[in-house]
């Protein structure tokens, strides 16, 4: 079996970095850097280098059968 890296991304037009909030469990907005981060191998934000703005990004490790 071999490993293949996914990391999809998500970019916007701010240049704001995301942040972690502190919200309880009853929180429907919000949790989706946390929700990333514990299921991600990796994560990250990464500038635009041309014009203001970051890719957000995640990767995950599949087993290839």
């Amino acid at each position: 079996m071999s490993r293949k890296p996914t990391r999809p991304p998500d970019s916007g037009a701010t240049s704001r970095q995301p942040r972690h909030l502190a919200l309880d469990t009853e929180a429907v907005h919000g949790r989706g850097l946390a929700i990333v981060a514990a299921l991600a191998h990796d994560h990250g934000v990464t500038p635009l280098p041309d014009r203001p703005g970051k890719t957000v990004w995640a990767r995950w490790v599949f087993l290839k059968a």
